[in-house]
């Protein structure tokens, strides 16, 4: 293991680093730690003393001492030494490690890196102080454990270190200490050594005496110096799969293993062990037999637990254990068992209550006491509502009031009074129990009486007088239980209120028709029709002819009469999206953002391609047009119209003003997969020649170089489109004589750029070179030199192109140019 060194003492401005062997950003670090934790007592002695400690990835064991020549009193001198914390952990022998400290101040020495290697010493049997500590960093739930006097401190230390658990020592930490003020460090060190005059000090802390040693030693102490007794500890921790990181798990485990020990089997020490376990494993989980059995084992007796018993598993959260769904699916079916005995009214009330608070419980404990209850609900032959409405259907009025305010009956139980309802109910027990319910908060109820007492509108509007404004829509979904959607969709408008809409949301969820009638330019039938779409998008056919609400809602949208948004937005990710017959389309681009607007170009432009040969001519937006344009299906839609209509395709693309030659050059073989005929061609090449799409005529020029000739109507179109030598080759046209001997120097200076006496070619053709001008580049030259022939010089052209061809024999451009009549060999 590599240890780097640094020594610390007094400086001008005081406690300093004098020399660091490297990891000087640590080194630094430690400057203020190294000091003394605090002023020294008058008249204590304390040098020297050993501190041990992680800091961040490192490991540093350290010792201080006072240093008698600094130059005021009271200076203290350190040497540390600095390891990996993984490597450290790892290493047993902290003796050898504390042999390499300095005993005394020197600040002349030379510092280096150390390469220790650990000693494999067979562990010395601890004697009585020792163990004390042992017991004490286990036991003792305060840290740290105190032990008087510096003396012996670094073997006591060394001692514990060889017998820790690695993951312990990777939070140990050790030093002098004055008193329980100078503990401001992180981690707080789990042991200090403290001058036996300040021992009032540490009253309430656990002191080292050497009679809480080996007389008193605790299963987990005995398991942490290897001691037989420690036994049972190490096959928790094996059946357990726990991981020691703490002194406080060995604590735990002692507790644990007293549990077991005295041999009382119940519910109770079961569910004890499982929050042991618990925070033993730090929530880790581990599929571990131990585990296993104990839940297995909690899991047995459960159908024996009281209601009690199960709210006190309200705080558990099992999450170390790899099955724990077991244990809740076991009380979900205790829960769904519960025959609500009257003896535990109190404490199923507060069951329940806290099976929908999130604070009070966990959510598993939650989940499976509420779905377990939903079960017992539903069995009639356990719940107190079927008895409920057995007293309603046959108790005298009087005996009924009794009855009523003997149950006590709180808004958390009415769901187990909604169910199992009967069809009818006497009017002097409907009177009383709409006055009660709604004096008690039960609102259900109440509206389960309403439903049964009164017409569907009255018991509407008894719900909304009794309910708050701010509750849900549950009970009023039961006091209009027996009104047909239709009607609940009307009741809704008539009234208004936001709860009924809601209601009646649903019934035109379940059957959009319900929504027929209803008048879109309103506000009310407007927010009945957004929730309505929020439940299901095929409402958008509701209303009568809801493409006219449609395009009601849009203009008042874009006139500002709109008072929200949110119908727009549902509407467009439904068929009424196309908005290929909306007159004010092209202002909607300008108005909506976002996906919304995404949507409904979507939506159009996808409609547009679909009916491609149907639609109209007409002049298309310009955001309409990227969309179409961008469609994965505009190549399959043009294809399939060309099939049809070719003169269609060409009025198709005439349209789309945003397309540019690139886009159409690819789009061009979709148009020529078939010979053409005249007309078609000659409309094809108009609208190249139209939009000046040169890109696509030389790419059909090419196609008609290769034996297409039905494309040469098209080219004929356009040829103002084509290059020179294209026209040339295809013959679409008279060249005047200037362009030919233009493109003849062109081409001569391509094949000869250093100019006409390249390759000594204009005195091969039998010119001069005197007669060939010197200055300029080759271009240049070849242009002077064409002209001069042009005007009548001795050489003769085809003299030149003999020569030229000899040189280039597989030129394609000067075999064409010099077949032409206007370079012809003449008398």
């Amino acid at each position: 293991m590599r240890l780097e060194q640094a020594t610390y003492g007094a400086s001008r401005g005081g406690h300093a680093m004098i020399a660091a062997s490297g990891l000087h950003d640590v080194t630094i670090e430690l400057t203020s730690r190294l000091d003394l934790p605090d002023t020294s007592p008058f008249g204590v002695t304390w040098s020297p003393y050993l501190s041990g400690f992680p800091l961040e990835k490192h490991y540093v064991v350290a010792r201080t001492m006072a240093d008698p020549h600094a130059p005021r009193a009271g200076m203290v001198f350190s040497h540390a030494l600095i390891a990996p914390i993984d490597d450290m952990v790892a290493y047993c022998d902290l003796s050898g490690i504390v042999e390499l400290l300095l005993t005394e101040p020197s600040s002349a020495i030379t510092l280096s890196s150390i390469d220790a290697e650990q000693r494999n010493q067979v562990p010395e049997e601890l004697d009585d102080e020792q163990l004390a500590v042992a017991n004490l960093l286990v036991s003792s739930t305060r840290k740290p454990v105190v032990r008087l006097g510096h003396l012996g401190f670094d073997r006591i230390v060394c001692q514990i270190w060889q017998r820790l658990w690695p993951m312990i020592r990777r939070q140990f930490a050790f030093r002098l200490s004055f008193g329980p003020s100078d503990l401001v460090e992180f981690p707080t060190p789990s042991l200090v050594c403290s001058p036996d005059n300040l021992a009032m000090r540490w009253s309430e802390y656990p002191i080292v005496r050497a009679d809480t040693g080996k007389s008193c030693l605790t299963p987990a102490a005995a398991f942490l110096v290897g001691h037989e007794g420690g036994e049972t500890i190490r096959q928790l921790t094996q059946a357990f799969e726990i991981e020691l990181k703490t002194f406080g798990q060995l604590a735990l485990l002692d507790k644990f293993q007293g549990l077991s020990r005295n041999g009382e089997a119940s519910f109770a020490v079961d569910v004890a062990k499982l929050r042991l376990v618990e925070v033993l494993a730090g929530g880790v989980p581990r599929e571990a037999i131990g585990r296993r059995d104990l839940l297995i084992g909690v899991v047995n007796t459960l159908p024996n637990a009281s209601a009690q018993q199960i709210r006190a598993l309200r705080n558990l959260t099992l999450t170390s254990f790899v099955d724990s769904e077991i244990f809740w699916q076991g009380v979900q079916k205790w829960m769904s068992r519960y025959s609500f005995p009257a003896e535990d009214d109190e404490e199923c009330i507060e069951l329940i209550c806290e099976a929908y608070d999130v604070e009070r419980a966990t959510q598993l404990w939650r989940i499976a006491i509420t779905t377990g209850l939903e079960s017992a609900k539903l069995d009639v032959r356990k719940g107190f509502g079927a008895a409920f409405w057995r007293y309603v259907a046959v108790a005298p009025i009087e005996r009924f009031k009794q009855l009523f305010e003997g149950l006590t009956v709180q808004p958390n139980q009415e769901v187990n009074l909604i169910t199992g309802t009967p069809d009818s109910i006497r009017c002097e027990i409907a009177d009383f129990l709409l006055t009660a319910a709604s004096a008690r908060g039960l609102f259900k109820l109440h509206a389960v009486i309403a439903s049964l007492h009164l017409s569907p509108i009255a018991a509407a509007q008894a719900q909304l007088q009794v309910e708050p404004p701010s509750s849900d829509v549950a009970a009023l979904r039961l006091a209009l239980s027996r009104a047909e959607p239709k009607e609940v969709v009307s009741i809704a408008l008539s009234l208004g209120d936001e709860r009924l809409i809601s209601l009646a949301a649903e019934c035109a969820a379940a059957d959009p028709l319900t929504l027929y009638d209803i008048d879109a330019l309103v506000a009310t039938a407007q927010d009945l029709w957004v929730r309505a779409l929020e439940l299901n998008r095929q409402c958008w056919r509701g209303p009568k002819e809801s493409e006219a609400a449609m395009s009601q809602v849009l203009d008042q949208m874009l006139d500002g009469r709109l008072t929200g948004m949110r119908l727009i937005v549902l509407l467009s990710e439904t068929p009424l999206a196309d908005l290929r017959g909306y007159k004010r389309r092209a202002e909607l681009w300008r108005v909506l953002t976002g996906s919304t607007k995404d949507r409904f170009l979507a939506s159009t432009a996808e409609q547009w391609l679909t009916h491609i040969d149907s639609e109209q001519p007409a002049v298309l937006e310009q955001e309409l047009q990227r969309q179409i344009l961008n469609s994965p299906n505009f190549t399959q839609s043009l294809r399939k119209l060309i099939s049809h209509s070719f003169a269609k395709g060409i009025q198709c693309i005439a349209q789309l003003s945003l397309l540019d030659d690139r886009a159409f050059a690819s789009l061009a073989p979709v148009f020529a997969t078939n010979r053409l005929a005249i007309d078609e061609a000659g409309a094809l090449g108009n609208l190249l020649n139209t939009r000046g799409w040169s890109i696509t005529a030389d790419n059909l020029a090419q196609m008609a170089l290769k034996g297409r000739d039905d494309l040469r109507p098209t080219l004929r179109e356009c040829q103002g489109l084509l290059g020179f030598w294209t026209r040339f080759r295809l013959d679409l046209g008279v060249a005047s004589s200037d362009e030919k001997w233009h493109e003849l120097a062109s081409l001569c200076a391509s094949l000869y750029p250093a100019g006409p006496d390249e390759r000594e070619v204009w005195k091969r053709a039998g010119g001069d070179n005197a007669d060939l001008i010197h200055h300029g580049d080759g271009r240049t030259r070849w242009f002077d030199a064409i002209y001069k022939i042009r005007r009548g010089y001795h050489l003769r052209i085809w003299h030149l192109f003999a020569k030229m061809k000899e040189d280039f024999p597989w030129n394609d451009e000067l075999r064409v140019l010099s077949k032409d009549a206007e370079f012809k060999e003449r008398a």
